[in-house]
């Protein structure tokens, strides 16, 4: 991004799954946004203890994708920040 741009809106989110593709323990891998300027901006969450234990809420938005490396994903592209949702269980030691 450049000086003054600016994101502008939220274009969807990338969820990796533990073990079995459950929706219950995983963590965001990115959320994708529009800046302004038009170009895509992938932000991740970083936490200095280490990446927080995620899960998926009950929605039909997220779903199960191949993603790089033909690793399974699950992706919200929904335009709507609330229907890509998730809940932060606790930290990973």
């Amino acid at each position: 991004m450049k000086a003054g741009d600016f994101l502008d809106t939220f274009s969807g989110a990338v969820f990796i799954p533990g073990e079995g593709l459950e929706r219950k323990q995983g963590y965001l891998e990115k959320c994708i946004y529009t800046a302004g300027s038009g170009r895509s901006v992938a932000l991740r969450y970083w936490a200095p203890d280490g990446p927080l234990s995620m899960s998926l809420t009950d929605t039909s938005h997220w779903r199960l994708a191949i993603g790089p490396f033909d690793q399974e994903v699950y992706l919200c592209d929904d335009s709507q920040p609330d229907n890509c949702s998730f809940i932060i269980d606790n930290f990973k030691h």
